[in-house]
């Protein structure tokens, strides 16, 4: 298993403990885009875990190392965003327990491809 891969396994395994911190704190009550229901929400939660874990064990999965690299850039862009939220609300922003781990996870995956 390359480096991308390992971190990519270690990032869904943030994800899933991130979404069911925005699950159980109602992160689609502050959803800043667009107006989603509860349903909606779990469902799209339930729906992108599977996907993830999915690309862990399918290896012929299109363009699997691409899309791996790409989630793990997004792991730390939503960790970003829902530290800044939280630092401009002055408050709890639902996800901002889980989103440290997956900054502080993406610099050192990002320090071990610098040296590779």
């Amino acid at each position: 298993m390359g480096l991308v891969e390992r971190y990519y396994t270690y990032f869904v395994i943030i994800y899933l403990f991130h979404s069911q911190e925005e699950i159980y704190t109602h992160f689609e009550k502050v959803w800043p885009l667009w107006k989603m229901s509860r349903r909606f929400f779990i469902t799209m939660e339930i729906l992108l875990s599977t996907l993830l874990i999915s690309a862990i064990f399918i290896t012929n999965y299109p363009y699997r190392i691409g899309l791996m690299s790409i989630f793990n850039l997004v792991m730390f862009a939503n960790g970003i965003w829902h530290i800044t939220g939280a630092i401009l609300a002055k408050r709890y922003i639902p996800g901002l327990v889980s989103s440290p781990f997956a900054v502080i996870l993406f610099l050192i995956y990002y320090f071990q491809l610098l040296t590779q």
